[in-house]
């Protein structure tokens, strides 16, 4: 410019005209950076290079970005907070803190062993269902709660560490399988010799 003054451009957006002098002391308060642009004789040049030909003074280095931010515009302000805000829910969290969790008391052992209930109560419906033999609706309805304790209790004992009793709800299932085929054996032998 022939006159002294010279105009600033930031993002497509010109100010001015602006004094060599005026130019530098908005670059030294931060009012804009060194990479903010000045129409000298027709070209736009950086203000740091346009600063370091005419005026002695070493340029200083550029601001933070939000000082930059008073020359944008409300629109390109609002998209660079837009922005932001997307690199914030894209950023990947810390990973949280390992924890691990105490160690039992039996570390280094085995677990405290305990009997299946339902194995204990399958043997024994199982033993007092020949106590009832003569009564056989209720040796029948004792067999079979043994049978579905057993089958229970095993399954559960497989399942469950700490959890024993296994080969007591086998033996359970074994009488109750037995004494029903036994008793049905039984039935079939008294039916054909009465006919």
């Amino acid at each position: 410019m022939n006159d002294g003054t010279y105009y600033l451009s930031w993002r497509g957006r010109q100010t001015g005209p602006y004094s060599r002098e005026e130019i530098a002391a908005q670059l030294r308060q931060g009012e804009i950076s060194g990479i903010h642009l000045v129409c000298d004789a027709g070209a736009w040049v950086p203000v740091e290079e346009f600063l370091a030909a005419v005026l002695p003074v070493p340029a200083p280095l550029p601001v933070a970005p939000r000082m930059v931010r008073k020359m944008e515009t409300p629109d390109m302000a609002d998209r660079v907070a837009e922005l932001e805000a997307e690199i914030q829910r894209h950023a990947s969290p810390p990973p949280p803190p390992q924890y691990a969790p105490p160690a039992p008391q039996w570390a280094g052992a085995s677990p405290p062993q305990r009997i299946s209930a339902l194995a204990v109560v399958a043997f024994i419906f199982s033993l007092t269902s020949w106590l009832f033999l003569f009564l056989w609706p209720l040796a029948a309805a004792l067999w079979l709660l043994s049978i579905i304790f057993g089958h229970t209790a095993s399954s559960d004992c497989l399942r469950k560490p700490g959890l024993t009793g296994r080969g007591l709800a086998i033996a359970a299932l074994a009488i109750s399988y037995l004494s029903l085929l036994l008793f049905v054996a039984l039935v079939f032998v008294l039916r054909s010799l009465t006919l």
